[in-house]
């Protein structure tokens, strides 16, 4: 399998989100790279598993709350604080999601996106817009409720 380090720019569907988190890098990577620990701060998914490190070549499992299926993801890549990219199919999708990190002193700008090879129409682009924006509120929620700064 390969292992993706980008989203597929060239895509037919391309979903992107962004937030300001008021805590330094190294609290927000300690929560989004706890992934067993994602259930309990990102409400939207109901269980998630890693089959060893976060780091390439590992894999991910993780189920959404309204969705019967796992979803497989293979990780690709990790850059320590600064990046993660994994990839996976479901439902006859290829999708590729990375998220960005970027300190600004005792702020992270977070960015992620996820592309589709296949668009599979405008309620379900819609749904995955709700979701990764979804994660950031929550993971921005999560954080700065447990920063020392809060």
């Amino acid at each position: 399998m390969e292992l993706e380090v980008d989203i597929d720019h060239s895509a037919p569907v391309i979903v992107r989100a962004s937030c300001e988190i008021n805590a330094p890098i190294d609290q927000v990577w300690e929560i989004h790279s706890n992934v067993p620990a994602w259930p309990q701060w990102q409400k939207d998914i109901r269980v998630a598993e890693i089959d060893g490190e976060l780091a390439a070549g590992s894999n991910i499992t993780w189920g959404a709350w309204g969705y019967d299926g796992l979803f497989p993801a293979h990780i690709g890549l990790i850059e320590h604080q600064r990046r993660t990219v994994w990839s996976g199919a479901n439902a006859g999708i290829y999708g590729i999601h990375a998220f960005t990190f970027t300190p600004r002193g005792h702020v992270t700008e977070v960015e992620t996106a996820e592309s589709w090879d296949t668009d599979p129409g405008s309620h379900a682009v819609a749904t995955l817009q709700t979701f990764l924006q979804g994660w950031l509120d929550h993971l921005k929620a999560t954080v700065e409720n447990t920063s020392p700064s809060a």
